[in-house]
């Protein structure tokens, strides 16, 4: 008798291991699973027309048809797709790199706010009412960038743009309380 083998690839014609085979004999349902090459051979199979259905987790099912002679090798290759659902690694590496993006957010947030808190608290003493509501205006927009960085999910604003600009504000405003802080202190002791 002849064998009839089964050829299960990927879209690039990458031969999938581990996928499994199924095919009906007399209505009973058999299955089987590639080897390293991709290929399930069978032995044995009556003469007649056979759907092959090879399924593996992450691809699209799909099936070929082959026709089975008594005393003829019969091929069929079956090409699946990638599913746009995640292998369970994906999801995992993605879940921990989210993870960790959020908790250097969640400490540079903590560090500008720390820090604009600072600097406004030392900046405001004996600063008019215009600089203080200047200040104010920019630890306002830092608040608005850090949670905009929280919410998006443009690249090019929650890595390059809004930090950039947050580390910016930051450095204005404290160096702006610095140097009034400075200014005024100067000035006191020259009047004193």
């Amino acid at each position: 008798m002849a064998n009839t083998t089964i050829k299960v690839q990927d879209s690039t014609g990458v031969a999938l291991s581990e996928a499994t085979v199924s095919y009906l004999v007399n209505a009973v349902k058999i299955e089987g699973t590639t080897d390293t090459n991709g290929e399930l051979v069978i032995a044995g199979l009556e003469a007649g027309t056979y759907t092959f259905t090879a399924t593996l987790s992450g691809y699209t099912s799909a099936s070929v048809e082959v026709a089975v002679t008594e005393d003829t090798n019969a091929t069929g290759e079956i090409t699946l797709t990638e599913t746009e659902e995640e292998s369970t690694v994906s999801t995992i590496t993605d879940a921990a790199k989210t993870a960790a993006i959020a908790a250097a957010e969640a400490a540079l947030t903590s560090e500008l706010t720390s820090a604009v808190s600072t600097a406004t608290s030392s900046a405001t003493t004996g600063l008019t009412a215009s600089v203080a509501k200047l200040i104010q205006k920019g630890t306002d927009e830092i608040t608005r960038l850090s949670k905009e960085i929280g919410t998006t999910h443009d690249f090019y604003v929650k890595y390059l743009r809004n930090p950039a600009e947050i580390v910016l504000l930051t450095g204005l405003i404290a160096g702006a309380g610095a140097g009034v802080t400075a200014a005024i202190k100067e000035l006191t002791s020259k009047l004193e």
